[in-house]
């Protein structure tokens, strides 16, 4: 009788615990006129509902995640600043604005990857956000607000959409480890404003295609860009015939090259200067052939 009744007990636990939402109605409060809110136990702050998210009646201290729902298309200036605790925040393809300051101080954001809908960042958007290195920026992003990441010191490369079009001043500036800038831009029509400042004078890399806005922002700024080129086998990473030494690490996480081509003069290259597996294109008869072999790369001699 008692092992029935435990059963019976177990039964109907297991059956409150699955028909039970992850946050009850209970629990939610308002933050916009159509938008709720409600923090569990373990500090996920959950947003549901449409339209924008107009206010913040949570404390930011007990906040370490946030999980936007579908349906949010707006959130507010410095909805989440100084969220201290909060390292990573789902965001909905839903969302198409982004109120400056939004994530402003958030020191502990470690990522974010930005939806489609997002046109503009306003400025100071992630500014401060120190522990902040990897950046997804979405194909029809537009502007880049001013000091938009300022203050990223985690952040080594950003990858810039083609259909960019204004860079504001001091948008990546103070990020001190920011070593490489790649710009997918590759119509030669297509104008990018870039403003003072923008960049960190410790970038190392300014990747872009030939004859385009940042190409013609480089050479007028007095920077040798590293070229990206469209030919067999893909996109071809070109360096510079001035390059004679490649550090550790300098050219890996590419997202956009599917081959790298070595200058004939390069003195010196870090054993892991490259992801494994990459293609080199080296100049035929070139010692960097073997190397490269031996190395674990592919190679092919022109």
């Amino acid at each position: 009788m008692k092992r029935k009744l435990w059963v019976c007990l177990a039964a109907l636990v297991l059956a409150m615990l699955l028909l039970t939402p992850a946050w009850t109605p209970a629990e939610e409060q308002s933050c916009g006129p159509a938008a709720v809110w409600a923090l569990d136990g373990e500090g996920t702050l959950t947003i549901a509902g449409t339209g924008a998210v107009t206010s913040r009646p949570w404390a930011s201290g007990d906040v370490r995640r946030v999980v936007v729902e579908e349906g949010i298309t707006g959130l507010a200036a410095s909805l989440f600043e100084s969220h201290a605790l909060l390292t990573e925040a789902a965001l909905p393809e839903s969302l198409t604005s982004l109120g400056k300051c939004a994530f402003k101080g958030c020191t502990r954001l470690t990522a974010i990857s930005l939806p489609d809908g997002i046109a503009s960042l306003g400025a100071d958007t992630f500014a401060g956000c120190a522990f902040l290195a990897e950046v997804h920026l979405p194909e029809g992003l537009q502007a880049i607000g001013s000091s938009a990441f300022n203050g990223c010191t985690s952040l080594t490369e950003v990858v810039l959409p083609a259909g960019l079009a204004e860079i504001k001043g001091g948008a990546f500036y103070g990020c001190s480890r920011l070593s490489r800038v790649t710009f997918a831009v590759t119509d030669p029509a297509r104008e990018i404003t870039i403003s003072g400042s923008a960049f960190p004078a410790g970038v190392s890399a300014f990747c872009c295609y030939p004859g385009t806005a940042p190409d013609r922002w480089c050479q007028a700024n007095g920077i040798t860009p590293v070229y990206l080129q469209a030919e067999e086998p893909g996109t071809v990473l070109v360096l510079p015939e001035g390059l004679q030494v490649i550090g550790s690490q300098a050219f890996t996480g590419l997202e956009m090259a599917d081959a790298i081509r070595l200058p004939g003069a390069v003195a010196e290259i870090s054993d892991d200067a490259f992801d494994p597996g990459m293609l080199l294109m080296v100049p035929a008869g070139s010692p960097w052939a073997a190397w490269a072999e031996a190395h674990g790369y592919r190679v092919r001699e022109e």
